[in-house]
């Protein structure tokens, strides 16, 4: 873990493919600050409940941020 807070978020994302546990690794990292941007409340809402379907990534989630976004 300490290897991977040094490793750019681009390298970070291409070491999550590697393998389950190279996934779960990264995700750690990868999921802290979650960002939703759409056009439509529908877009957004469908992202969320995405992020929500998966338990364990949800719970890594420190920051999440929704928009900007011009939403009617």
């Amino acid at each position: 873990m300490e290897v991977l807070g040094h490793v750019s978020l681009s390298d970070l994302r291409s070491f999550a493919l590697a393998s389950t546990l190279c996934n779960d690794l990264a995700g750690r990292r990868l999921w802290r600050k979650f960002v939703i941007t759409g056009d439509a409340i529908e877009e957004v809402s469908e992202r969320c409940t995405a992020l929500l379907r998966l338990p364990d990534r949800a719970n890594r989630v420190n920051s999440l941020v929704i928009g900007p976004g011009r939403w009617t």
